[in-house]
């Protein structure tokens, strides 16, 4: 499961190196001028993921087809796995300090990236400043309680 998880990583940072990046935007419908009608329902973002990245079937009793796009991924994913095991714990303390220090260093970048985006202030309000209204809800509660 956990390499099912880091192959979704491995394609979503693959597809983030394309211009412009996929989610940015609806895709237009085949023979048509105008957008995808789901795309249109929610957002480019979530449209990519569940549509394009995993395409997700309509229902859960659907077990859909597989996903030859996250093949190549997932396979890579194992191969790291096979690499690590066959080199031992010598160079695994090694192979740690990149695996830990490397995803900060992406953090550091993408927020660094954020403010140099028009509108940061903004969408950094929204992440830093509490929405008080939504902490009285009843469902709010419940999540504290249970």
């Amino acid at each position: 499961y956990f390499n099912v998880v880091n192959s979704w990583i491995i394609f979503y940072m693959s597809q983030s190196f394309q211009f412009p990046v996929p989610w940015e935007k609806c895709p237009l419908t085949m023979n048509s001028s105008g957008f995808d009608p789901e795309c249109e329902r929610t957002t480019p973002s979530i449209y990519f993921w569940y549509q394009q990245a995993l395409k997700a079937s309509d229902r859960i009793e659907d077990g859909g087809s597989p996903v030859y796009s996250l093949v190549l991924p997932f396979f890579l994913c194992w191969c790291l796995v096979g690499a690590f095991m066959i080199n031992g714990l010598k160079s695994t303390g090694k192979v740690i300090y990149v695996l830990v220090l490397l995803p900060c260093f992406i953090i550091v970048g993408f927020f660094i990236r954020t403010l140099l985006l028009e509108g940061a202030k903004f969408g950094l309000q929204q992440l830093v400043v509490a929405k008080q209204r939504q902490g009285f809800t009843v469902l709010a509660r419940t999540v504290l309680v249970f």
